[in-house]
């Protein structure tokens, strides 16, 4: 649903409702009664005073134009069709348009002396005329259209009256001749800026106040020179005149206002094609488009059949300006048409329900109150405009007993006593009755303005002095919609200063208005654009032997036509050599580098023709100093710039000013430097890139290949990282398998001829190299065999490792059975090659490391080999005999927890197994230096007995046993030269003795004494042994 349709939906429920109130009240009834209207409808009352008004009609009028203006013939009756641009449905406008841009508050801007401003005059200064008040309207347009120049706009804040002074400055008057003094400006004046005013004389002096061949003085605008620099508040600088649409039939009573002004306007009869866009055109409300800025309807009565158009004008950012009874017939406008039913309230644009109509209300009497916001862009003009309005069928405009102004109408100038807001029998409307009001179409702030200004014509009635202040307020509105929907462009040049001949890069910066754009470029000194219809063109400066200031200028155009102006000023130096300047380094532009490499920079300057150069550059480093150190004493200027030229580092070191001369007859000098490369680990990007481009330039972000003024030189550097399987600080045991990997991975760029080295001689001592396991790998890739190592080391063939990829070194070895309580050390080396001048034969080369060694890339690993124990079970055989190693035992050992045997651990038990060959001889591994552990006898061969209670013990660093307790335990001891073996001595099972005699006493006391004893050693086992069962 389009906002128009929305619009008519809620309009429709608010008369309604309103109705369903009843909010006509009995009274109300009568007052609309006794004007033969009936209560539930308003309709426009027919103009009968517009034929009885004084003055000529639309045909007749025609005013006279000002020295200076161009001849133009605004008939009200206009063809239909002889206007350009038409579209053939006018409610199939686009829907996109461009943001408003009106600013809310003033901008300190530094207006320098040179500047030319346009006074309107303080409050006494001069009378004020037509000439010296409506014409700077047409001067500024003069300029936009015929000079390409703009012009700023100032308007001070929070001013409360028209005398409020906008800026105070030193200026001396040039139209007409005056002295120089200080001066206060008021009511909005008009800056041109000094780079303009050059160019523009010859509209200073048509337009400008002055004396005649006679020596008379003539009216004209007045301009001041400003003598001293100053801040003035800028509302907003003026770059477009709006498209302006005036009405048909009637909008020669406007077209009066602008010959006031020396506005020129396209005839009525004046051909589409013919048409100049810039300049006021006449066109039916429904002819109108998004292309059109501003329709001016000075008198009309309009109708849903012709002027529906007018919402979707308004919604897509069209201004609009009325005055006379068009007013409250607009905003009463109501009907049938396309299809459409527009209730009341549906043009109410600056009501929220429509107005009393201008048949129903009386006029306003004068004086008007004003507002006292007289920094409001309308309001700049002196006095009052109430006389203006003292004509026409409608003066003034009342919101209905049914309406209001809306929030976002800014009531300008009212009568506080008007008649029908008074409360009694004539009371119309609760007010204000506006004579000036405007505000965005229906408070939406994305529609275009809408402005109403009482009275038929502004120049029929009132003293000059309100004619002219009605008519500023209507070319102020003028210069709201410019600013609102126009273009805007901002154009720039590279460079101030441009030698005779040479090039400057232009761009202009184009936004709002109707994309796409077209460019046209203009110079005011000659020369010459790669191509004037650009956005971004090459301007070539002419040549000569003086130096000459140039105006470049740039015309936008939009998809509508609309115009924008702006301009940059170019000082072309008489023709002198031409100079370009180079950078380069002695290694090349793009060659890799590594930490510690020494490079040696050169700035050349070489100039074409015979005259001196001036040389002004900056070798911007900063892509240099976080890499390398510059050495500032190695700095060297050729015999040519020896002094002629100066070459200063800054205090910061990142740039390098060369400023001088290369004298005449010379062509070529150079400056020489040296940079030391930083190590890994304390440089920046790891790229030197430095750019060297004239003083004042910001150097680019990117140093294209082709380009010879700046170098990019890459650090590389690579990493180096040994690893095992298992990790680094793991432990292993005799007989385990150990794989080792080294790697080499590129950090920047690719690594030639990498060798890896490992150092296996604290490994090899104690393990065993696995034959044919050396390989190296690739970026993950089939590995290469190497050779196996030669002595204690071991050494990779050299490999070529690309940018980003990885070289992977890796073999095993196997720990030896002897090897306990032994660390297993080694540590890996790397180095790679690196040519200083890729490609030349006879470049020399460099040996390149890698980085250094971290905790997270480290460069060594570390094994500590744990060992074991052997277990001996001796006993007598069926306890008689010498003892001896005995079968049949079985053993288990633990970790300690808190000074008992801890759980067995079945996913890690340490293994107790029977050496081979060996009777009653068992060996165990992994066990830890100064840990203890608990051996357990699970099993005792057939007719012994098992150890009464677990025994504690712990290894020395050597592997030495020390029992814990030993008078607990005395069938456990340790034996062995190394003290490595804990024998556990049995003897056999005592036989039982025959019935009766002296053996069953025996008996009887060596079962008392075993009772005993085996009490004794269940107590001392429960003390050591944890109870895993239930509790007893």
């Amino acid at each position: 649903m389009t906002k128009s349709r929305f619009r008519l939906l809620l309009t429709s429920l608010f008369t309604v409702a309103i109705l369903a109130m009843g909010l006509f009240t009995a009274p109300t009834l009568a007052a609309w009664a006794e004007n033969d209207l009936p209560a539930d409808t308003i309709e426009a009352v027919p103009d009968e005073a517009a034929t009885d008004e004084t003055g000529p009609t639309p045909d007749e009028q025609a005013p006279s134009q000002p020295d200076g203006a161009e001849p133009d013939d605004a008939p009200a009756d206009d063809p239909a069709g002889d206007t350009p641009g038409l579209v053939e449905d006018p409610q199939n406008m686009p829907v996109e348009v461009s943001p408003f841009v009106l600013p809310e508050t003033a901008t300190g801007q530094t207006i320098p002396e040179g500047a030319v401003i346009v006074d309107f005059g303080g409050n006494g200064t001069f009378g004020r005329t037509y000439a010296n008040q409506l014409r700077p309207y047409g001067f500024v347009q003069d300029l936009l259209l015929n000079y390409q120049v703009p012009v700023l706009w100032v308007i001070a804040d929070d001013k409360a009256a028209d005398a409020d002074v906008d800026f105070t400055a030193t200026t001396e008057r040039i139209k007409p001749a005056g002295t120089t003094e200080t001066r206060t400006y008021s009511t909005g004046a008009f800056i041109i800026m000094p780079e303009y005013v050059p160019f523009i004389q010859n509209a200073i002096n048509q337009w400008g106040a002055g004396v005649d061949s006679k020596g008379k003085p003539t009216d004209g605008v007045v301009f001041d020179r400003v003598t001293e620099g100053f801040t003035a508040p800028v509302y907003g600088e003026v770059q477009s005149w709006p498209k302006t649409a005036l009405d048909a039939k009637n909008g020669s009573i406007a077209g009066a206002y602008y010959t006031n002004a020396g506005i020129g306007f396209n005839k009525s009869s004046t051909k589409p094609a013919e048409l100049d866009p810039r300049k006021p055109y006449f066109k039916e409300p429904s002819e109108l488009t998004s292309c059109d800025d501003l329709y001016v309807m000075p008198h009309a009565d309009p109708a849903v059949a012709t002027h529906s158009n007018l919402l979707n004008f308004n919604e897509q950012g069209g201004y609009i300006w009325a005055g006379c009874h068009a007013v409250s017939v607009l905003e009463n406008m109501q009907g049938t048409a396309g299809g459409i039913t527009y209730p009341l309230g549906s043009f109410s644009f600056l009501t929220t329900n429509g107005m009393v109509p201008y048949g129903n209300h009386d006029d306003g009497s004068v004086p008007y109150e004003t507002t006292t916001q007289r920094s409001d862009p309308i309001m700049q003009f002196w006095g009052t405009t109430d006389g203006s309005s003292q004509n026409g069928s409608e003066q003034i405009y009342l919101p209905s007993l049914t309406s209001q102004w809306r929030d976002t109408s800014r009531v300008l100038t009212w009568d506080p006593d008007q008649k029908n807001i008074l409360p009694g029998k004539d009371q119309r409307s609760l007010g204000p009755a506006a004579q000036m009001v405007y505000g965005r179409g229906f408070g939406d702030p994305t529609n275009g303005m809408v402005m109403y200004q009482g009275g038929h014509d502004l120049t029929r009635s009132g003293t000059t002095a309100e004619k002219t202040a009605a008519q500023r307020a209507f070319f102020n509105f003028n210069l709201m919609t410019g600013i609102d929907r126009g273009p805007k462009v901002q154009a720039a040049a590279d460079k101030t200063t441009v030698a005779a001949g040479q090039t400057v890069q232009l761009t202009a910066d184009a936004s709002g208005g109707e994309p796409a754009y077209r460019y046209q470029w203009t110079s005011s000194c000659g020369g010459s654009f790669d191509k004037a219809t650009a956005q971004n063109p090459v301007f070539t400066a002419p040549t000569g032997a003086d130096p000459v200031d140039c105006l470049l200028k740039v015309q936008v155009l939009d998809s509508c036509d609309r115009f924008a102006v702006d301009a940059v000023l170019l000082a072309v130096e008489a023709e002198k050599s031409t100079l370009t300047a180079s950078k380069s380094v002695d290694v090349g532009e793009t060659t890799p580098v590594i930490a510690g490499q020494t490079l040696t920079y050169t700035l050349t300057f070489s100039k074409v023709g015979n005259p001196a150069a001036h040389i002004d550059y900056v070798d911007n480093l900063a892509g240099v100093v976080d890499d390398a150190v510059i050495d500032q004493d190695s700095l060297v200027l050729s015999p040519p710039l020896q002094g002629n030229a100066t070459a200063t580092f800054n205090a910061a070191g990142d740039q390098l000013h060369v400023e001088g001369t290369l004298p005449q007859a010379v062509n070529t000098g150079t400056v020489t430097f040296t940079v030391t490369v930083k190590p890994d680990g304390e440089r920046g990007d790891s790229n030197l890139g430095n750019f060297l481009v004239p003083a004042g330039q910001n150097p680019p972000t990117d140093c294209p290949a082709a380009s010879t003024t700046c170098t990019a030189n890459p650090v590389h550097s690579w990493t180096m990282e040994k690893a095992a399987d298992p990790e680094t600080g793991a432990e292993v045991s005799p007989g385990q398998e150990i794989t080792y990997r080294v790697t080499a991975e590129s950090v920047k760029g690719a690594i030639h001829a990498v060798i890896l080295t490992d150092d296996l001689s604290d490994v090899l001592a104690y393990a065993e190299f696995v034959p044919g396991s050396a390989e190296v790998s690739l970026n993950g890739g089939t590995p290469e065999p190497m050779p196996d190592p030669a002595g204690t080391t071991l050494e990779s063939d050299p490999v070529e490792v690309p940018p980003g990829g990885r070289a992977v070194l890796s073999y095993r070895v196997i720990v030896k059975d002897d090897a306990g309580f032994v660390t297993l050390t080694n540590r890996a080396h790397g180095i790679a090659t690196h040519t200083v001048k890729p490609g030349d034969p006879a470049s020399p080369t460099l040996p390149f490391p890698p980085m250094a060694c971290t905790a997270e890339h480290p460069c060594s690993t570390t094994h500590a080999v744990l060992a074991g124990i052997f277990i001996e079970k001796w006993g007598t055989p069926e306890g008689a005999g010498d003892a001896g190693p005995i079968d049949g035992s079985a053993f288990e050992i633990r970790t300690d927890d808190n000074g008992a045997p801890a759980d067995a651990d079945p996913d890690a038990p340490i293994l107790v197994t029977p050496v081979a060959g060996e009777t009653g001889r068992f060996a165990t591994s992994s066990l830890r230096p100064g840990d203890t552990y608990w051996l357990i006898e699970t099993k005792a061969p057939a007719g012994h007995s098992l150890l009464a209670q677990p025994v504690a013990f712990t290894l020395d660093s050597q592997g030495a046993v020390t029992i814990h307790q030993s008078v607990l335990n005395p069938q456990a001891t340790v034996v062995g030269n190394a003290a490595d073996t804990i024998r556990v001595t049995d003897i056999a099972a005592i036989p039982l003795p025959l019935a009766g005699g002296l053996g069953v006493n025996l008996l009887v006391f060596g079962l008392l004494l075993a009772g005993a004893a085996g009490a004794v050693a269940w107590v001392i086992r429960r003390q050591l042994v944890p109870r895993t069962g239930p509790a007893e």
